[in-house]
């Protein structure tokens, strides 16, 4: 069974470029503990070098995304909502922007395409104290019987429309589109 921040974490990783860090609730310490680096990639003994947050957000100038715990809302015993927030940072606002705008359509979707896990509190770049900017919606993951209940991928109901849909012939109940099986172009008297 994978835990809610493992579940979200697979969809982020799926979602964003290679190189962005996806955090688990466990790894929150991890950018505080950060060090400055030389160009060889080894800890700078520069004693003016940026320190925690400041110098892991130098190694990720996109910024980073942190899964915090989840937090249960409501149950029936057998179905559960947790809300958990998931945060961006990053070191200028445009960039927290654009990596929350790409986690917000990851977990979220869009209009046309539901994503997994509906925002329920949305949030906008904030400047924190340390200069880091933080965007901290929170996002409803529904589990039934202590498994994340992730609906099929947009992908999936395609393939499995498809796979139901013989070849050339309309779906059962639907009218034919505008082009017959033979592939030839019906014109618009002909529909009526």
């Amino acid at each position: 069974m994978t835990s809610i921040p493992e579940h979200l974490r697979a969809l982020l990783v799926a979602a964003l470029p290679a190189r962005t860090r996806v955090l688990l609730p466990e790894q929150a310490q991890e950018p505080l503990r950060a060090a400055a680096v030389d160009a060889q990639g080894r800890p700078s003994v520069d004693a003016a070098a940026a320190r925690g947050l400041g110098a892991y957000l130098t190694q990720y100038p996109a910024g980073f995304v942190q899964i915090e715990l989840p937090q249960g809302i409501t149950s029936d015993g057998v179905q559960a909502v947790f809300w958990v927030a998931v945060a961006t940072l990053a070191p200028t606002a445009e960039a927290c922007g654009v990596l929350g705008a790409a986690v917000h359509e990851a977990l979220n979707g869009t209009p046309l395409e539901p994503g997994p896990c509906p925002e329920v509190t949305p949030s906008e770049p904030a400047l924190m104290q340390t200069g880091a900017w933080l965007r901290r919606p929170t996002y409803q993951v529904l589990t039934i019987a202590g498994s994340v209940a992730a609906p099929r991928s947009p992908h999936a109901r395609h393939q499995e429309h498809r796979d139901r849909s013989p070849v050339g012939q309309p779906d059962q109940g639907r009218p034919a589109g505008p082009f017959q099986p033979s592939g030839r172009l019906r014109h618009r008297a002909d529909r009526r």
